[in-house]
């Protein structure tokens, strides 16, 4: 099965080289926003996570997660296109202040690549919309948790908070993810 979020982070691990120039990387991702391409912004932001700007990776996987969910509403008409103009505006808005927040120094970028990395996969369910500042709350902290423990580097954390039945079975079944570790959360 194709992975758009994979697809993406192959298409940027060719195309830019990362000599961590952090003035140029948010020049990058505000000209990505400010020609539309929020889907290559928030790509172009994880690749950089993953390749050890480690500060970016939990807001990165979050808004990738909550893009993918406007994504899949829109698909299914649940969202007006006024109203997914308004999400898609938040979730690009959000983008920007996590990458101008951040320290114009970077730190020296992680010896091991991200193919070498243990793929440690976060499913959260949502039924209810109201859950959801939890689900992203245990997202930050499994994060924070590897981080504190000195292990973030070994890992390539993937989480996708809004995922239905079809979506599991084609995570866990799929060989394009080849997860070793998975952590489910969710409320039925």
């Amino acid at each position: 099965m194709f992975n758009v979020d994979d697809e993406l982070h192959r298409r940027f691990f060719t195309k830019y080289d990362f000599d961590f120039n952090m003035p140029d990387f948010k020049t990058q991702i505000h000209d990505l926003i400010s020609l539309g391409k929020l889907d290559e912004a928030l790509a172009l932001t994880k690749t950089h996570a993953l390749a050890g700007l480690t500060d970016l990776d939990t807001p990165a996987t979050l808004l990738s997660s909550e893009y993918e969910y406007l994504k899949r509403s829109s698909n299914y008409g649940i969202l007006s296109v006024q109203e997914e103009n308004i999400q898609r505006q938040n979730i690009a808005f959000r983008l920007l202040s996590v990458v101008d927040d951040l320290k114009n120094t970077l730190p020296d970028p992680a010896p091991q690549d991200a193919a070498s990395k243990t793929i440690l996969l976060f499913l959260g369910a949502n039924p209810f919309k109201n859950l959801a500042l939890e689900l992203e709350r245990e997202v930050k902290e499994v994060s924070e948790g590897l981080q504190q423990f000195g292990k973030r580097q070994a890992f390539d954390f993937r989480a996708k908070i809004h995922v239905t039945p079809a979506d599991l079975q084609r995570m866990l079944l799929g060989s394009e993810s080849a997860a070793r570790f998975v952590h489910f959360a969710g409320n039925a």
